[in-house]
């Protein structure tokens, strides 16, 4: 009788994802709805989707109180969530005229809008971005005891509900309008893509490549995270596809637990900087501050190559100081079968490339993609999927979606917060006022504050609120408005893998057999570059293509290739064999040089480079003297 309802529970999940599915790929073509009302429908659609899945969660509750106590609170959702909803829909000509003078079952409606939404966010989402919510709705009513810059005019209740949601405001704001427009279908693209066979297209890559490097596993593992998380844009999505066969083969061949751990978790999260899905951040960038999705995806070619270069030197590295070896012919690629399913990916990944380009709306593109993998998956047998596998990619890609729907919705009530207390306005005084007009104290409290939001909420959320608060402040300071945004994105980024929490480690660590915090820290070892980059794009723009100083950012670029090499090989002790104490210190000081340079001014900051570049040589040269003496040895021998 269990397995029964278990089914039945599932099928209804699926079935409903399918409709949703179909309702916002029907959207892109026709308007069916007005803006306002498209987005009531995708919060409504959303709402009752992760309902389903609370319902199908409950049943693992075991003391028989407790779970039908839940399960009548999931019915209570559920007819809050389609009340509301509906209202909104009977109603909507009448609230746009009276925003701002709601009645009193407006009023009534708008608290169980806000309250569905708190909660399907903690079960969802987690609990930071509810708490986060309700603080600042506590600051919106109670502000006004405060005293200082905190301070604000008294706000009553009934206008305080209006603008978080009744009054199209709010929950109904730029963030749920983005994810409602194409987030969502992004999110079934991604999903399409997996079950068509072309995540696994990459796997078989990062294989193929991994044969034929001395870094063996390592290395797979570092390029399968790198192209599997073009699609994803997730790094427990590439913790989950590409952990399972990579751990085994790193640990087979001599990587430690703990390297694993790190290597995985630095590569996994790496996902939300490679174009084009990046974690939808870039969307929500691209709208954000008004410049082409296609740019965000252009600046970022850079950091992300820089990145990965960062942790494919660690990866090199600490396999020669552990002796490993290529990947032997146990591990079976197929060129053939990799190259003959490559068009999975490369010709939607050429269509949003061209329809960009050609101004296409990311909505109109959000659905051409979608289409195109369905059909593109039937034309070889072995790709071709029943209609049970692509209504489970349809369950996969709406669950994704409606999680970020209600992630959306709690963002909007904190940027609501900010905008009827005038708090947005006053803390970029308070920052720009503990900084003293320093340019880099500023940039250290904002990356402080963006990495303490992302350990603990989504990337794109912890974005829009930092953005939000922080941002004009950078501006201010002398930042141009790409680099002050994309500071933050880089940071929201690498919360991910910042202990305490950690939350790409969290799903890598049992798969590595070590603690999560073991891999967070392993993490930060293996991928430092991470939180001295942002602070590279503000003195040196050319990394993100905001200068013309071509001499000076190629320059810096070499320098921050020697910079990579130099500081690996300090921290694990090996270049091209075991290396003193006083050569580690020497690539040290070298790495510091290279980072004077980059933050320095002038024709004088030459002078850095060139002591740095002299430095690192000179340990490189003696290093490949000393290792060639160690070979005529063990020949000799």
């Amino acid at each position: 009788m269990k397995k029964v309802k278990r089914f039945s529970i599932d099928t209804l999940i699926t079935a409903f994802s399918v409709i949703m599915v179909l309702y916002h790929l029907l959207y892109t073509q026709t308007l069916i709805l007005g803006p306002i009302e498209h987005q009531n429908m995708h919060i409504l659609l959303a709402e009752i989707l992760l309902i389903l899945i609370s319902w199908k969660k409950s049943g693992s509750i075991k003391n028989p109180t407790l779970r039908l106590f839940t399960r009548l609170l999931f019915i209570c959702l559920l007819i809050a969530a389609i009340v509301s909803c509906s209202y909104v829909f009977v109603n909507f000509r009448a609230l746009e005229h009276r925003i701002g003078m709601n009645t009193s079952s407006d009023i009534v409606i708008g608290v169980i809008f806000c309250v569905v939404m708190l909660v399907l966010c903690r079960e969802h989402v987690g609990n930071v971005l509810p708490i986060l919510a309700i603080v600042f709705a506590l600051y919106t009513q109670f502000g006004h005891l405060l005293d200082g810059m905190l301070w604000h005019f008294k706000i009553p209740f009934s206008s305080a509900i209006s603008k978080y949601s009744i009054g199209f405001s709010g929950i109904f704001g730029s963030s749920m309008s983005i994810s409602a427009d194409y987030i969502f279908l992004f999110m079934v693209f991604g999903s399409f893509l997996s079950v068509s066979g072309g995540t696994k297209f990459f796997v078989e890559i990062g294989k193929l490549i991994g044969r034929r490097s001395a870094s063996g596993p390592g290395m797979t593992a570092t390029i399968s995270c790198a192209l599997v998380g073009m699609v994803t844009g997730s790094g427990m999505a590439n913790v989950s596809i590409c952990g399972p066969f990579c751990v085994p083969m790193m640990r087979n061949v001599g990587y430690s637990d703990k390297q694993t751990s790190g290597i995985l978790t630095t590569a996994a999260t790496g996902a939300l900087l490679v174009p084009p899905m990046m974690g939808v951040v870039a969307f929500v960038m691209a709208d954000y501050i008004g410049i082409p999705y296609v740019r965000i995806c252009m600046i970022s070619v850079l950091p992300c190559l820089l990145y990965y270069l960062c942790i494919a030197v660690y990866v090199i590295i600490a396999a020669r100081k552990n002796g490993i070896k290529k990947l032997e012919g146990d591990v079976q690629t197929s060129a053939k079968e990799i190259f003959g399913t490559c068009y999975l990916f490369f010709i939607p990944l050429a269509e949003i490339i061209f329809l960009l380009i050609r101004g296409y709306s990311l909505r109109m593109i959000s659905f051409i993609i979608c289409v195109t993998t369905f059909v593109l998956s039937y034309i070889r047998k072995d790709t071709r999927k029943s209609f049970k596998e692509w209504a489970n990619a349809c369950a996969d890609g709406a669950i994704s979606g409606a999680g970020i729907a209600v992630a959306c919705g709690m963002i909007g009530i904190v940027l609501a917060c900010f905008d009827i207390t005038g708090l947005g306005l006053k803390f970029p005084s308070m920052i720009e006022t503990i900084a003293n007009g320093s340019l880099l104290i500023a940039l250290l409290l904002v990356a402080l504050i963006t990495i303490i939001l992302g350990c603990g909420i989504p990337p794109f959320a912890s974005y829009m609120i930092v953005a939000m608060m922080c941002a004009p402040v950078l501006v201010s300071l002398g930042c141009t408005t790409l680099q002050a945004h994309y500071f933050i994105f880089l940071f929201t980024v690498f919360g991910q893998m910042t202990p305490p929490v950690a939350i790409t480690a969290v799903a890598a660590a049992p798969l590595c057999n070590v603690s999560y915090l073991t891999a967070g820290v392993e993490a930060v070892k293996c991928g430092w570059l991470a939180w001295i980059m942002p602070f590279f794009i503000i003195w040196c723009p050319m990394l993100i293509f905001e200068s013309t100083d071509y001499l000076y950012g190629f320059v810096a670029l070499l320098g921050c290739l020697m910079l990579i090499i130099a500081w690996q090989a300090a921290f694990l002790g090996h270049l091209k064999t075991s290396m003193r104490f006083m050569e580690r210190l020497l690539l040290l000081v070298s790495g510091f040089l290279f980072c004077i340079f980059e933050f320095a001014q002038g024709v004088a900051s030459y002078v850095w480079f060139a002591a740095g570049a002299v430095l690192f040589l000179l340990i490189y040269i003696g290093q490949m003297s000393k290792a060639k003496k160690i070979r005529v040895q063990m020949s000799e021998a």
